[in-house]
């Protein structure tokens, strides 16, 4: 006699967890609701406490950081300055109850970086040099050929970010018991005060990657980033994975400088930030810069072409 599919022999009780009538698996309560087990059913949390989903309680909800859990709204440019405002990010846990957004201000419109040009001074919108095209000076007003014999090295910049670059994948994984979902409240890593940061009120056992993908065509290609962990290895660790290659990297109070090359090809880059420690005054990690050199972005220079190969048409 064949089988003709699967049985359940017993019924089990579900642990911080409930289900319907004839269910054959355990559902978890959702974020910020917990389970109450006197009333086999998840309740919500006080409007000052907070529950990760699959939680049996709810805890206090954290004094905010302002300068971390807001984020900057920034108005259009005129006449050389534009207006930032804040608002409290949608994913923050802390309780914005008890807490003051930062002040409004204004800056300074940001300068074309280079490797761009300045393709509308109305609005400062800035455009990249295409290939085989350069500059080398903020806010230039055009780009220069690369001529024969040259090329132009393609890079791509990443430092004074207003927002998770489009290049870049991010997402948290949870390293705690499948009960628990301690990424329900986050996407990963995020963008505070012009730099990418780890969220400052991740719990223990949450892991956040921010991946790019880079492909390197003809030349050796190059990452480079500048990081600050103030933290020490038992609060928070960090590494990166090129490829199936990890190393891990250690903690800084200065700002300190990774650099790696890479060869020919198409390349996974993640940055993985652990969080060891709930200590409420941990200092997140971060990552000031990044600039990679591959098949993708614009030059801010032109090179002379490596003896085995050569370049005849201006603008390659």
């Amino acid at each position: 006699m064949a089988p003709t599919g699967h049985t359940s022999l017993e019924c089990r009780q579900c642990k911080s967890s409930q289900s319907p009538p004839g269910s054959s698996a355990c559902v978890r309560c959702p974020f910020n609701r917990y389970w109450s087990a006197a009333n086999k059913t998840c309740l919500a949390c006080p409007p000052n406490q907070v529950a990760f989903s699959g939680s049996d309680s709810c805890r206090p909800r954290p004094v905010c950081r302002p300068e971390y859990d807001s984020r900057p709204v920034f108005h259009s440019c005129e006449n050389g300055t534009r207006k930032v405002t804040y608002e409290w990010r949608k994913d923050t846990i802390c309780d914005i109850a008890k807490a003051t957004l930062p002040s409004d201000r204004m800056i300074e419109c940001s300068k074309c970086p280079v490797g761009s040009f300045l393709s509308d001074k109305k609005t400062g919108r800035c455009d990249p040099c295409p290939h085989g095209y350069y500059s080398s000076s903020e806010n230039a007003e055009t780009c220069a050929v690369c001529p024969p014999g040259k090329y132009t090295p393609l890079k791509e910049a990443y430092a004074g970010l207003e927002s998770m670059p489009l290049e870049m994948e991010t997402f948290c994984e949870s390293t705690s018991p499948y009960t628990v979902d301690l990424c329900a409240f986050t996407a990963g890593w995020i963008v505070s005060n012009g730099v990418l940061t780890t969220p400052p009120h991740a719990p223990a056992g949450a892991r956040f990657v921010m991946r790019k993908k880079l492909s390197v065509m003809q030349h050796q290609g190059k990452l480079e980033f500048t990081y600050i962990a103030r933290g020490n290895q038992a609060q928070e660790r960090f590494k990166i994975r090129i490829d199936n290659r990890i190393t891990e990297l250690q903690p800084s109070q200065v700002a300190r400088t990774e650099r790696f090359d890479l060869v020919p090809g198409f390349h996974v880059i993640d940055w993985i930030a652990e969080r060891v420690s709930e200590d409420p005054a941990i200092v997140p990690l971060e990552i000031v810069s990044i600039l990679t050199e591959g098949s993708t972005g614009s030059s801010d220079t032109c090179l002379a072409c490596p003896t085995v190969s050569a370049i005849l048409t201006p603008g390659a």
